[in-house]
């Protein structure tokens, strides 16, 4: 037997049906605090803004590091591109082609003139 709010005994101590009850209103309780838990971290903007902050500043420390280590990739193939293994600098292609264009001219005006 159960005391009652108005003082009286109950006889439905070992009934399932109240049992049953009782294990939903604690489950319903349970679930409850977790809602209060979640409206609570919801509305805690400060924390919110901090925590996205944080996300913020992360991304941007791995952006940087990637970005440094393509630049660093670039420098190295620009470097490579223009030395030999040696580290003397090549002769480009380009100024290359323009003697050889001027050899083929000079050529051409002094064939002319013969």
């Amino acid at each position: 037997m159960t005391a009652t709010s108005d003082g009286t005994t109950d006889d439905l101590a070992g009934d399932p049906e109240v049992e049953r009850i009782e294990a939903d209103l604690a489950q319903t309780r349970e679930q409850l605090g977790v809602t209060v838990a979640t409206l609570a971290e919801r509305l805690n903007v400060k924390a919110r803004a901090k925590h996205k902050a944080q996300d913020a500043k992360q991304r941007a420390a791995r952006d940087v590091d990637a970005l440094k280590a393509r630049g660093t990739d670039l420098a190295a193939k620009a470097k490579d591109s223009v030395t030999t293994t040696d580290g003397k600098v090549k002769t480009p292609v380009p100024v290359a082609l323009v003697i050889a264009v001027v050899a083929v001219v000079a050529f051409a005006v002094w064939r002319r003139k013969q």
